[in-house]
C-alpha cells in the first residue's frame, strides 16, 4: 500500500510541478527575424548599446532589435537596460528617480548620444524589423505595462515582449493577450545572484511560468540544460530563444533556437 501513496504522491507533484512550468497552450503567431536580435541595437565603440544610432544601423542591415524599457519618475517609457545610470551615464541615480528632462541632460557613455524614449525606437522602426522589447522592473509594480501596451498596438506580430520578471508579463498577458511574451530564465541561484532565494530558486525553475504563461523561453547561453526549459522548448514546443549570443561560431552553435546576439 505504501508504494501505492509513494507513486501517487510522485505524480501529483509532477502534475503540479507541469503545471506550474507550462507554456501557453494556445499559441500566437508572431514573425522573427532571419537572423536574430541584435542585443541593445548594433553596438560598437563608436555606437552606444541602447541607443538611436545602434537602431538605425540594425534596421540599415535588416536585423530584428533587442532592447530593454524602462519608465522615468514622470512616466515616460525610455530604452535604458540597467537600474541605474552609473555604467552608461556615470550617475549614481536610478532611472525611476529622474524625470524624462533629467535624463535628456546626460550622454550615454562618451558620445553625444541621449538615452531614448520608445516611442523613438517604435517610429525609426515603423514595421521594418521585428522587435523584441524587454520589460524591467525589480518590483511588483505594473505600471510600465500599462504605459506602453497602447503604444505597442500598430506593430502587430513584428514586436513580441519578455521579461524576467513574471509578474510583468502577466500583466500584458491581461492587457494585450495577443502579443506573444517571452519568459526570460538564468541559473540565479549558482550565480549568487541577489535577493530571496526562494524566489531566485522559483525563477530559475521557472515555478511562476503559471504568472507569465509564456509563448517563448529566452534562456542564458551559459545554463541551456535545464529541465524545465528542455520541457517547455521540447515537450509543450515553445519556442527557444537564446542570449547573449557573440560572433558567427556561436549563431550557429545555437541555429535553432532564435539567437540575441552581439557582433563582437
Amino acid at each position: 500500500m505504501g508504494i501505492y501513496v509513494a507513486a501517487g504522491v510522485i505524480v501529483l507533484i509532477s502534475l503540479i510541478y507541469l503545471f506550474l512550468i507550462a507554456p501557453r497552450c494556445k499559441k500566437v503567431k508572431f514573425k522573427l527575424p532571419n537572423v536574430g536580435y541584435a542585443h541593445r541595437g548594433l553596438w560598437n565603440s563608436e555606437r552606444p548599446e541602447n541607443s538611436m544610432t545602434a537602431f538605425s544601423a540594425a534596421v540599415e542591415r535588416g536585423v530584428g532589435i533587442e532592447t530593454d524599457v524602462r519608465l522615468t519618475k514622470d512616466g515616460v517609457p525610455v530604452l535604458f537596460h540597467d537600474e541605474t545610470l552609473k555604467r552608461m551615464c556615470g550617475d549614481e541615480r536610478r532611472v525611476i528617480d529622474c524625470t524624462y528632462q533629467e535624463l535628456k541632460e546626460l550622454s550615454l557613455g562618451a558620445s553625444d548620444e541621449k538615452i531614448p524614449k520608445l516611442s523613438d525606437l517604435l517610429e525609426l522602426a515603423g514595421g521594418k524589423v521585428p522587435l523584441l522589447i524587454e520589460l524591467k522592473g525589480e518590483d511588483l509594480k505594473t505600471e510600465l505595462c500599462s504605459v506602453i501596451a497602447p503604444m505597442l498596438d500598430p506593430y502587430g506580430d513584428m514586436l513580441t515582449v519578455e521579461s524576467f520578471n513574471p509578474v510583468l508579463l502577466n500583466k500584458m498577458k491581461k492587457l494585450r493577450p495577443n502579443i506573444a511574451r517571452g519568459q526570460l530564465v538564468t541559473a540565479l541561484v549558482s550565480q549568487n545572484h541577489p535577493g530571496n532565494i526562494l524566489r531566485n530558486g522559483a525563477l530559475s525553475c521557472m515555478l511562476l511560468n503559471f504568472l507569465s504563461r509564456p509563448d517563448f523561453i529566452a534562456y542564458d547561453k551559459k545554463f541551456p540544460n535545464g529541465l524545465s526549459i528542455w520541457i517547455c522548448t521540447k515537450i509543450f514546443r515553445a519556442k527557444a530563444f537564446v542570449w547573449t549570443v557573440r560572433g558567427e561560431a556561436e549563431i550557429n552553435k545555437f541555429k535553432k533556437a532564435c539567437p540575441i546576439f552581439e557582433e563582437k
